[in-house]
């Protein structure tokens, strides 16, 4: 498009999906469509699994477990369930549940750590969406997007509800950073109870929130980017229509993008009170310890002159 956008350049064995137009049994056209890249993106993975292993070690190999139950869960849960028309909140809530509790329970084994960061990443996903179902109500948000549409179109007889459909892709969009915070605090403070078996529930809630100040800065920022990132081009198009900022944050595309990213955010920092509060009130009861020496030996004592 006057050399506006250009293409790869192919060369000699490159591997490519063409479209043929014969004519009287002679190709008289041939249009190529797209490269074959499945070779390149399965090395990739190759490669991030060896450099998990490599750096993780034992802890790799959890995670690489971790990340497989995600991927089968997203898809075989989620996704085939949504596309055989069940509920998509509902399929949304649960594949995170599950996710949630599996992905833990690998990493860190079945404990007050993992148990306390399951249930206050299942509280920041939740409050997520349910923030985001307000807001988008209020907002007048629809979950129409020109993928919507694309999907309306090649869906024929199959109805969705995309309002439910935006509902279910906030939830796995601020999944992963509210696990992230989810684990972090829980195991920061199991380290903490672990140093210092006397410290008070109300030191461990206090150490938590001071934990979390800091990690929120960062998981914030972290999917605010994100969001940013996936729609730059969206943003470059309306400011190259000459739209001014208000008809940009109007239009529902971005106000859908603005929505998921502050919904996520929210949800990253209410993650931080219910991680710390719950694994404060597990670790309520002091240590008490048996003071006594128990490698006494009975027997006569004698002192020599």
């Amino acid at each position: 498009m006057d050399n506006k956008i250009v293409g790869n350049e192919l060369s000699k064995g490159n591997t490519v999906i063409a479209q043929a137009t014969i004519d009287e049994d002679i190709i008289a056209e041939v249009t190529i469509h797209e490269v074959i890249r499945q070779n390149y993106i399965l090395l990739m993975i190759l490669v991030f699994f060896a450099i998990i292993l490599a750096i993780g070690k034992k802890q790799g190999v959890k995670a690489i477990l971790g990340l497989i139950v995600t991927i089968f869960a997203i898809y075989f849960i989620m996704i085939k369930g949504i596309y055989a028309g069940k509920n998509a909140i509902w399929l949304s809530v649960g594949t995170s549940v599950v996710i949630i509790i599996l992905t833990f329970i690998i990493i860190s084994g079945f404990n007050k750590k993992s148990i306390t960061a399951a249930i206050g990443t299942s509280g920041g996903v939740i409050s997520a969406g349910v923030l985001a179902v307000i807001f988008s109500l209020l907002a007048k948000i629809s979950g129409v997007t020109e993928e919507a549409l694309f999907l309306a179109v090649a869906s024929k007889e199959l109805v969705f509800n995309f309002r439910d459909l935006f509902f279910a892709g906030i939830l796995i969009s601020a999944l992963g950073a509210c696990m992230d915070v989810g684990m972090s605090i829980a195991s920061a403070l199991d380290e903490i109870k672990q140093k210092n078996p006397d410290i008070t529930w109300k030191e461990l809630l206090k150490s938590g929130m001071n934990i979390g100040g800091d990690v929120i800065g960062t998981m914030t920022n972290t999917l605010i980017l994100a969001y940013v990132g996936g729609s730059l081009t969206l943003i470059l198009l309306f400011m190259a229509s000459d739209m001014s900022i208000g008809e940009i944050i109007n239009k529902e595309t971005i106000a859908i993008e603005a929505v998921s990213a502050l919904a996520g955010s929210m949800g990253v920092v209410f993650t931080v009170p219910i991680t710390s509060l719950v694994y404060s009130l597990l670790n309520k009861k002091r240590t008490v310890y048996d003071k006594k020496a128990k490698n006494i030996f009975k027997g006569k004592r004698s002192l020599k002159l």
